[in-house]
């Protein structure tokens, strides 16, 4: 009977099926080609369902957090969406406030970038009338 069972235990051959023949090149840049100008076209689409996607992955590892110290589930998405919404609208607050400042500091940007575009037309007009003798 151990003999028996050893036989049957012992490595055969798995039959394994011919390969399919490979694709032509027309096949594949058509391929190719439909690939692309599907994800062109459903850009406007694709990508906030990528972003969702990525951001649930993200996300995901604090929400279970949450539920952990027993939570429960809606309310741990609550307040991680309430979180990231926080987190956006300060970053979008410290955002404006930097481009405020250069708005408001534009015209002394610009006066400064015309007088150094003065100094250095006058410095390469001196330079290039000087040196001829």
């Amino acid at each position: 009977m151990a003999e028996d069972t050893a036989r049957r235990l012992q490595a055969r051959p798995i039959p394994v099926p011919k390969a399919a023949p490979p694709a032509s090149t027309q096949t594949t840049l058509l391929v190719i080609a439909l690939v692309v100008a599907t994800l062109y076209l459903g850009s406007d689409i694709l990508v906030p369902i990528a972003l969702a996607v990525l951001l649930t992955f993200v996300l995901a590892p604090i929400v279970s957090r949450l539920e952990r110290l027993r939570l429960g589930r809606v309310p741990s998405v609550l307040a991680v969406v309430v979180l990231v919404f926080a987190g956006i609208a300060g970053f979008g607050m410290v955002v404006g406030g930097q481009i405020a400042d250069l708005a408001d500091n534009l015209p002394s940007y610009q006066r400064n970038l015309h007088a150094k575009l003065d100094s250095l037309r006058s410095s390469a007009s001196s330079a290039g009338s000087g040196g001829v003798v």
